[in-house]
């Protein structure tokens, strides 16, 4: 019908909007403790020429995540430049390629394209989440070009067709592998279910070939840095998969009301302005459910079967593990879309839709800038201005102590950052380690030290026969340097 295939203008629009957004992504500074992180360990692939091995500094090496947004991030760098605009952009591309996704898989199952990637781009979670330099948006892009590319192999009308669209969607699960390991794999879990309660079978799903594309994918690099250091094997098991599930080591809302404190407020307010839409289609489906129960429900149609399967079993997965955050759930916005795609009316959308949700970009855009304008002492920008400022211009190496550092100064200053001892209340022995360190690595260095340690340098520096000589405070950090006689 004309109505599917041609959106109408203010549509075309909004889709502009959030395009245009992109040239927004340079006017906040990088925020601790995420951004600066990121950035500092595509800075130091940069500077090492080793893309193989992610660290913080030539000292510290940083395998927490699989290398794929490092390199998404250093080679917008290495073409763009040193500024914010570069740094988001790969989250930025995700999300508008994520959009077109989306709309591409409403139409192979039968919904109307163009619609599903206008509810999936003015949501406000990814709206968001395209702004912050993390894992989430391309991992939600890599999982939604695999979750497409396996969906066309189940509705493809021809063999070739089936076989090029799975090597296709197992090629992208095996780049979201590379993009946050094991936690990449959960929509599958829906498509299983769909697999096995659905009307599709199970010959488009396991596909040899295509499974051992993503193995060769998905383990290249775990392959390569194993090889090299083998103790990496039980740390990528136990540190980076068992204890994120089972330990509360990490301190991300561990506790039980954990799902309903993060996830609840996350999956209701990021799926804006359409939630009221999403929890009238739930209440419709759970009385249909009651009316007709659900083997005549999945004869009629599977499709809801898919979309519920894709957001729920992955749902109680991060529910049932102990670290939680609320970016974690960006992926389920995609089938969150789809599911509000297909509960929209044939009317939809009426000329007054329409123009609301020209205001409501128009105002996420405008709130993005007055919310960010100011980042207090997470702003690496400010912070960077203050050590400009502060600390004198020799100096080569910042080093924090006690608590994370402020990674995304080496983004603005080009200085080295190095992460000192945590909680160590000793004078003696943070003596001995920064003896130690001076030895290994003689630089020009100053020292910012949290409330804990801004007492204990002095003690430390009279231990090693010097003084320690305050700079100046920004926040709840200090700086000093320690002025020792010479030999």
């Amino acid at each position: 019908m004309p109505s599917r295939a041609r959106p109408p203008r203010a549509v075309v629009l909004v889709f502009a909007l959030i395009a245009a957004s992109v040239a927004l992504q340079g006017w906040r500074a990088l925020w601790e403790p995420d951004e600066g992180r990121y950035v500092q360990v595509a800075l130091q692939m940069l500077r090492s020429g080793d893309w193989l091995h992610p660290a913080l500094h030539p000292d510290q090496p940083h395998y927490t995540k699989p290398p794929m947004t490092y390199w998404a991030i250093a080679t917008s760098l290495s073409l763009f430049g040193r500024h914010e605009w570069a740094a988001r952009l790969p989250a930025n591309l995700a999300f508008l390629l994520t959009a077109g996704l989306v709309g591409l898989i409403a139409r192979r199952l039968g919904g109307v394209g163009w619609r599903a990637a206008l509810v999936f781009g003015t949501c406000l979670l990814p709206f968001l989440a395209r702004n912050i330099v993390t894992t989430d948006s391309l991992l939600t892009f890599f999982e939604t070009a695999g979750m497409a590319g396996l969906i066309a192999a189940a509705t493809a009308n021809t063999t070739d067709r089936r076989r090029l669209w799975s090597l296709l969607g197992w090629l992208a699960f095996g780049l979201a592998f590379l993009t946050k390991g094991p936690p990449a794999l959960l929509p599958l879990l829906g498509l299983a279910l769909w697999a096995g309660l659905g009307r599709r079978g199970w010959q488009w799903l396991i596909d040899p070939l295509g499974m051992l594309v993503f193995l060769a994918t998905a383990l290249s690099w775990f392959a390569a840095v194993i090889i090299g250091q083998p103790a990496l094997l039980s740390y990528f098991f136990w540190d980076e998969v068992a204890a994120r599930l089972l330990s509360a080591g990490h301190d991300r809302n561990p506790q039980w009301y954990g799902p309903f404190k993060v996830y609840l407020p996350a999956l209701l307010l990021g799926a804006l302005p359409w939630t009221w839409v999403m929890l009238r289609r739930g209440w419709e489906l759970s009385r249909e459910l009651a009316a007709r129960g659900w083997r005549q429900w999945i004869r009629r149609d599977d499709t809801d079967l898919l979309l519920l399967a894709w957001f729920l079993l992955p749902l109680l997965i991060f529910s049932l593990s102990r670290s939680r955050l609320h970016l974690y759930v960006l992926p389920l916005m995609v089938p969150a879309a789809l599911w509000i795609e297909r509960a929209l009316g044939e009317a939809f959308p009426g000329q007054r839709t329409r123009a609301a949700l020209v205001v409501w970009t128009v105002g996420l855009a405008s709130l993005f800038v007055v919310a960010t304008s100011h980042g207090g002492d997470r702003d690496d920008r400010l912070m960077a201005r203050w050590v400009a400022d502060t600390v004198p211009s020799e100096v080569e190496e910042l080093v924090f102590l006690d608590g994370p550092p402020a990674w995304g100064l080496s983004f603005y200053l080009d200085l080295l950052v190095r992460k000192g001892p945590d909680h160590e209340k000793d004078p003696r022995a943070l003596a001995e380690w920064i003896a130690s360190l001076e030895q290994r690595s003689p630089l020009p260095r100053a020292w910012i030290a949290s409330p804990v340690h801004r007492p204990l340098l002095p003690e430390a520096a009279a231990v090693l026969g010097c003084r320690s000589e305050p700079l100046g405070t920004f926040g709840r950090w200090s700086a000093h340097r320690l002025v020792c006689p010479r030999p």
